[in-house]
């Protein structure tokens, strides 16, 4: 790839990191602001899809345990989540949702995306479409992109 071909994509990448803040990341930041980081949300979505251990947490975050251990010290401080002790092997802790996290999720986040999917809808039929196919195509490469410590894909 030539010098010209990268600068053109570096090019392109800054607009598509300029408009996706502008149009989907700014809106959604007072949502989350108000109650929760992003970190923090990111792991309650992870905990909200079972009962998972801390290392598992770490895992799926690509963070230390250490920094997972304070982000759900904070969420537990909220009284989002609970630790139990793991069946079975009660040297695993594992984090479950608490009733508050499940209402912080039926009340702000569904009226957040319920706004976002109204304005992908504001496109029109047919560009909402495929705004929505980019999103789920983008969802799949991004997941398989290597990490920042150079991850390999999966």
């Amino acid at each position: 790839m030539n010098a010209e071909k990268i600068s053109g994509f570096q090019i392109e990448m800054l607009e598509f990191l300029k408009l996706y803040h502008e149009k989907l990341a700014r809106p959604s930041e007072g949502l989350l602001q108000r109650t929760v980081s992003p970190l923090q949300f990111y792991a309650l979505c992870i905990i909200r899809d079972g009962r998972p251990a801390m290392n598992e947490i770490a895992q799926k975050l690509r963070l230390p345990k250490q920094h997972v251990t304070k982000i759900v010290d904070k969420l537990e401080e909220l009284k989002l989540v609970r630790r139990v002790q793991g069946e079975g092997d009660r040297r695993i802790t594992r984090v479950e949702m608490s009733p508050q996290a499940e209402t912080f999720f039926k009340e702000r986040v569904h009226e957040q995306l319920g706004e976002l999917c109204r304005r992908v809808d504001g496109l029109g039929e047919i560009k909402a479409e495929e705004f929505r196919q980019l999103v789920r195509r983008m969802n799949v490469l991004l997941d398989e992109m290597p990490g920042e410590g150079g991850d390999v894909a999966r």
